[in-house]
């Protein structure tokens, strides 16, 4: 038998300031590492929520062939790997 999803509650403001004034609460009593764990959870679902579904996936021939391929070539990027650990390392800072 299929599970049968509940409609979600309709909450008024009032009631989501006072959800949200409690759940902040909780989340300062928790030490450092779960409060960071408490974000990325809430990050992943915030990304879960905005995936398309249905999403294509290139082969590998198809995506050679695509725009992609070749796309930052006018970019003076001599090691991309380097350039990437860099973009990664300043998102993490910025957290």
């Amino acid at each position: 038998m299929p599970k049968v999803k509940e409609p979600i509650p309709q909450y008024s403001t009032m009631q989501r300031t006072q959800s949200a004034e409690l759940l902040l609460q909780e989340i300062q009593k928790l030490p450092e590492e779960t409060i960071i764990e408490v974000m990325n959870y809430i990050r992943r679902l915030r990304v879960k929520k905005t995936k398309p579904k249905n999403k294509k996936f290139l082969t590998g021939k198809e995506l050679a062939q695509s725009e992609i391929v070749g796309l930052w070539s006018s970019r003076s990027i001599p090691d991309s790997v380097e350039y990437v650990n860099q973009l990664r390392k300043q998102a993490e800072q910025r957290l």
